[in-house]
């Protein structure tokens, strides 16, 4: 058995439905990510696992037992929120004592409890310390430990690393990585940042308008996306409006490409997409189909990579992104204006019903 299933779960405030029919199980010691843009539903669902709200209908069941309708107090997580939550005339020593104080711990047992969890999330040294002298980095770190503190059975993160710069929400996202694999405790992740549900989840529940888009594991995800909302979402994607010609090509306009139309017909109405890291430069591969010269009439630095806005040439009114490694930028020389070779590698290209999601 799972140790987190919901069943058909709905949360509507009034004539608002802001999650629709979400059944979903997650299994003891994984980390799931809930992914999706502002209003999707994600935050109010991890709500609802933690009985902070009730769904309207539907059914919660952990490790076991039903949880639908019971109060935050009975049921068995821990939470992290993004704005810490921490109790700002405790020191952090006391801020993870909390609630084992109020679960009537005895003193010794409290310390020895608070000792270790300062040692698993490096804060020995900031213990009688208040969350004002604290960074935002530690300050999250006082609030993991925190939730920690009880050992729960269910780990809850509603956006912990939203609101920390970029370089601390790197280094901060990898130690909760760590420190969910040294523990093994389940976890669920509330995050509307792609790169942090690709990095840390064992699968990522990608969200719309309240309902599960797609669920799979991080590359499944970016490599399979079911809908050209989670392609878009989820990475870049080039997408073009194209027919199937016929089995095996589709046309763009003037423009044909070969491309896998397993599951279209002669004549459908198409939606093509391709990721920027997959179209290929030069001459120099072995890819006989999808050969065209263009221009390369703008382009991005973005460090480890160029982004090229490629058209014109062959490709005519179509407008092409293309993701060129730095290295190769500077073995080719790229630059604005200049004429090439690319090739869109017939494997690479995914086809999506128009209309679809």
């Amino acid at each position: 058995m799972s140790y987190l299933v919901l069943e058909r779960v709905t949360k509507r405030f009034g004539s608002f439905t802001a999650v629709d029919g979400v059944s979903l199980a997650i299994e003891e010691g994984e980390f799931v990510c809930f992914l999706g843009p502002s209003g999707c539903g994600k935050t109010t669902l991890l709500r609802n696992i933690a009985g902070l709200d009730f769904p309207s209908t539907g059914r919660i069941v952990q490790a076991g037992r039903e949880v639908t309708r019971l109060p935050p107090r009975e049921r068995d997580f821990g939470i992290v929120f993004q704005s810490y939550a921490l109790f700002p005339n405790l020191t952090v020593r006391r801020n993870i004592a909390y609630g084992l104080e109020n679960r009537g711990m005895g003193r010794h047992a409290i310390n020895a409890r608070v000792e270790e969890l300062l040692e698993l999330v490096g804060l020995q040294e900031h213990a009688d310390k208040y969350p004002a002298q604290l960074s935002g980095g530690q300050q999250q770190r006082v609030a993991l430990a925190r939730a920690l503190a009880p050992s729960p059975g269910l780990l809850l993160l509603d956006e912990p690393l939203s609101a920390l710069d970029a370089k601390v929400r790197l280094r901060l996202r990898r130690e909760i990585r760590d420190l969910q694999r040294r523990l093994g405790v389940t976890t669920i992740m509330v995050t509307h940042d792609q790169e942090e549900a690709l990095s840390v989840a064992d699968r990522i529940v990608v969200m719309k308008d309240g309902r599960i888009e797609q669920i799979g594991t991080p590359i499944d995800i970016y490599q399979n996306p079911a809908t050209p909302f989670v392609a878009d979402f989820v990475g870049t994607m080039n997408f073009f409006r194209a027919r199937v010609k016929r089995p095996g090509l589709c046309e763009l306009g003037a423009l044909s490409l070969r491309c896998p139309t397993d599951g279209f017909h002669q004549g459908d109405e198409v939606i093509l997409a391709i990721r920027p890291e997959d179209v290929v430069l030069g001459a120099s591969e072995p890819q006989p189909d999808n050969r065209f010269r263009a221009e390369v009439l703008h382009s991005d630095f973005l460090g480890p990579y160029l982004r090229l806005d490629v058209g014109r040439g062959e490709l005519g009114a179509l407008r092409l992104i293309v993701d060129c490694p730095i290295n190769l930028v500077r073995q080719r020389q790229l630059r604005e204006g200049m004429e090439l070779e690319i090739a869109v590698p017939r494997d690479r290209i995914r086809l999506y019903a128009d209309g679809a999601g």
